[in-house]
């Protein structure tokens, strides 16, 4: 009888989990799980290349559009007080400069976000608006 018992006593052995497997693999998932967090204290505490102006596509037309945008309206307010002589030379400036502007904006369109490329878009159409408006408030040549 002694095998009877014997062969019980290893089926329930077998029946029972090892604990020993799932801690190692519990420790092994810790470990895994505190180099994660390593790794990304890392990563948020070097300041990272996209963070500086230069490097952001967005940050860099931004400062591009500025001053793009504000040549063009001085060129635009140089027309408005020139002497009707010279204004349409500096029509033609402003026209220049808002073109400049409107391919500055056609060229980086594919890498901005929809906010920053309709709030370009906007600035690009109302500039055409007011050029437009002066040229119409120049007295014609007889």
């Amino acid at each position: 009888m002694p095998s009877t018992a014997t062969a019980t006593s290893a089926a329930e052995m077998e029946s029972e989990p090892d604990h020993t497997k799932p801690s190692a693999a519990a420790a092994a998932g810790h470990r895994k799980h505190l180099a994660m967090l390593e790794r990304l204290s890392k990563r948020t505490a070097t300041p990272s290349s996209h963070d500086s102006p230069d490097a952001s596509p967005v940050a860099a037309f931004l400062s591009r559009f500025a001053a793009a945008k504000l040549a063009a309206k001085s060129a635009l307010s140089a027309c408005r007080s020139s002497c009707p002589e010279y204004a349409q030379p500096s029509l033609s400036t402003t026209a220049t400069a808002i073109d400049d502007l409107d391919r500055l904006v056609a060229e980086a369109s594919h890498s901005l976000p929809p906010y920053e490329l309709r709030s370009a878009l906007t600035a690009v159409s109302d500039l055409r608006a007011a050029h437009r408006l002066a040229a119409s408030d120049l007295p014609l040549d007889n």
